[in-house]
């Protein structure tokens, strides 16, 4: 077998798997595979009127729920942080199960298949075809807890973006607060005005709102909003509001008060980033543009001697 034949097979193996993963991913009638599986019985007899219309992800959850891996692939925290975030509707628990299967499968089969031409070229060496699939293995279960990590990366963006705004929430309550209005009305005002400046601040106010009717307890919704947007800010939020409930103190001064500090750290970040500028600029200067510098300046030297030499 020449090394031609080699790379067309290779090429043509990465072709199939790909295309494999790509129909498992998009392609309903994939759940025939699963009906041919040994758990098909079981899926049978969880059958109901609407069964046909099962997507790839209902029989991966109830494979799940059928062999006990709610712990193993963590479903009640992917439930929590994407009704946290908001994402239950677009990014649903089955399409992210789906993905903790599938690209494992996918990755790990393109690594393989990548050392594909290397293994046959050393034959006769066994330790590197047992490396090469250890390798693949590895990289494959490391891709696992990517779906989750991709979720929280999308929680901690969502809490700094409400904190970009906050302070102004805070002042803007502030002043519905001394005109006299309840705390919830006050919030109802505020929520119609922060949805303007921002999406997010809008949508976290209104399910604060959403909570204390639902749940007929500010301290309750509160704490929500508190496990929704974990930050020290958001904290003393929460803890100013619930004090002056308890202990009838001044919610608006107090809230001024917090106004401040939070504008006062945010400022305090913004320095911290700005007084490191100046060296992440000579390192970059030092990287990129020093090396065509010196280029620009001895290469007409270098060639001159080069001519002269010849």
């Amino acid at each position: 077998m020449n090394n031609a034949t080699i790379i067309i097979i290779s090429f043509v193996l990465i072709t199939v798997l790909l295309a494999g993963g790509i129909y498992i991913l998009i392609n309903e009638y994939f759940k025939i595979f699963f009906q041919k599986m040994r758990f098909a019985n079981t899926l049978s007899q969880h059958k109901s009127s609407d069964s046909k219309n099962k997507s790839i992800g209902d029989y991966i959850l109830d494979f799940i729920d059928q062999f006990k891996l709610q712990e193993f692939f963590k479903v009640d925290n992917i439930k929590k942080t994407l009704s946290d975030t908001g994402n239950s509707t677009t990014m649903t628990l089955d399409k992210i199960l789906l993905a903790k299967i599938v690209l494992p499968i996918c990755i790990g089969f393109i690594i393989f298949n990548s050392n594909f031409v290397g293994m046959f070229m050393n034959e006769d060496n066994p330790e590197f075809r047992l490396v090469s699939i250890i390798f693949s293995v590895v990289i494959g279960l490391m891709t696992f807890p990517l779906p989750n990590i991709l979720i929280e990366m999308d929680a901690k963006k969502r809490a700094a973006d409400f904190m970009i705004t906050f302070p102004s929430v805070l002042d803007l309550l502030i002043i519905c607060i001394q005109s006299g209005i309840s705390f919830e009305h006050a919030l109802q005002r505020v929520t119609r005005d922060a949805t303007i400046i921002s999406p997010v601040v809008g949508e976290e106010l209104s399910r604060i709102l959403k909570d204390i009717h639902l749940l007929g307890s500010r301290e309750a919704a509160l704490l929500n909003f508190k496990r929704r947007i974990p930050t020290a800010a958001v904290d003393d939020f929460v803890l100013v509001v619930l004090q002056s409930e308890r202990y009838g103190t001044s919610m608006s001064d107090a809230l001024h008060v917090l106004s401040e500090t939070v504008r006062f750290d945010q400022i305090t970040i913004i320095e911290r980033i700005v007084l490191k500028l100046p060296t992440k600029i000579s390192a970059i200067i030092m990287v990129f543009m020093m090396p065509a510098v010196l280029i620009l300046v001895f290469a007409p030297i270098l060639l001159g001697g080069i001519s002269a030499g010849f």
